[in-house]
């Protein structure tokens, strides 16, 4: 632990678990055959059990904060409504309601699958009841620019780059600026989003720029299709050809978005990256996640037929069975219905 680290609100790691614990993970996630049978949590996805060792950890880290934590007692006979509700009201003090109810959630999961022969209908209760009354602090699109404000902008900042890109302090700009531009357009996950491949993922037929994810690289196993929009591929284009090679990397790595100081950027960059740009030309840094929120709200604006088109666009499952077969069909109608919005409303603020 590291010094100075408050004990209260420690989750606690993998490895530091108690033995009777890491023996019932390995169970849940455990993805044998038929005769060794699988565990209820084989499908999940390396970062969804990421997140739910963290939170596990954490409740781990609040037992043993309280002296609890008894190494040789079964998970499920840790988890009380008792003692759960104590861990409730301490996690009220120190996180907001939308972690709480995060926190509680993965706990819930995590112990379903570890202990799946006991009823936990009780813990789903107890966060189904603190779900409905954990409202976000304030409007996560409160003061954002539109999708239309951030669409002019991001093309004004490309319109503006100099004719000839030859140093870094400008390539950088003009990948910042591409990249903002890119995921108005098209709200990717920022996982997704961070590494786009060349010839992968991003792949030139004839004149058209596509964009495709198959389903095992999207967080809900739903395929991707777009195509850039016609305005953009100008831009991306000269990124291609005068920017990106100005990146150290450039001659080895095929992923789209490089660092200036070597190897592709992370999420957490890609993150940092658009939130400055976006404060440097609104005013406001942006959390790209936001992005998927704004162009759901656009669709919404449109029409009522428009915003059913948001589910494809974000990559959600669909509500029914036979919808899910039209999901790629439904990808590139979102994705072109939103640009012509973008750049319907465009040419009448144009023309004011």
């Amino acid at each position: 632990m590291r010094k100075g680290s408050d004990p209260s609100r420690r989750s606690i790691p993998f490895k530091e678990w108690p033995d009777i614990d890491k023996e019932a993970w390995i169970e849940a996630t455990a993805d044998g055959d038929i005769f060794d049978g699988r565990g209820p949590a084989f499908h999940w996805a390396d970062r969804t059990k990421e997140t739910n060792i963290q939170h596990y950890g954490r409740w781990l880290g609040y037992l043993a904060w309280r002296g609890q934590l008894n190494p040789t007692t079964e998970p499920g006979a840790r988890v009380t409504i008792e003692v759960v509700g104590s861990y409730h009201k301490y996690l009220e003090t120190i996180v907001a309601p939308r972690t709480r109810l995060s926190m509680l959630v993965g706990l819930k999961v995590a112990i379903k699958a570890m202990v799946p022969d006991e009823d936990w209908r009780w813990l789903q209760n107890i966060c189904n009841r603190i779900q409905r009354n954990a409202k976000p602090k304030r409007d996560r699109l409160h003061n954002m620019p539109s999708s239309l404000d951030l669409h002019m902008t991001a093309h004004r900042a490309l319109e503006n780059m100099p004719s000839q890109i030859i140093v870094m302090a400008d390539a950088v700009k003009f990948r910042d600026a591409l990249m903002l531009a890119l995921l108005v357009s098209r709200p990717l996950r920022v996982k997704n989003f961070t590494y786009i491949t060349l010839d992968k993922h991003l792949i030139k037929i004839d004149d058209t720029w596509h964009l495709n994810f198959s389903a095992h690289e999207v967080k809900n196993k739903q395929p991707l299709s777009f195509t850039i929009p016609e305005d953009l591929i100008p831009y991306l284009e000269r990124y291609l050809k005068e920017v990106r090679p100005i990146f150290r990397d450039a001659g080895t790595s095929q992923i789209l978005w490089l660092n200036q100081d070597g190897d592709k950027l992370g999420k957490c960059f890609v993150h940092s990256r658009i939130k400055k740009i976006t404060k440097q030309l609104t005013g406001t840094a942006i959390n790209p996640q936001l992005f998927r929120h704004s162009a759901a709200t656009w669709l919404a604006v449109d029409s009522s037929s428009a915003v059913q088109m948001s589910t494809p666009l974000l990559g959600h499952r669909h509500r029914s069975t036979t919808e899910k077969y039209y999901i790629l069909a439904g990808n590139l109608e979102a994705s072109r219905r939103l640009n012509q919005l973008l750049e319907s409303a465009k040419q009448k603020v144009m023309e004011e």
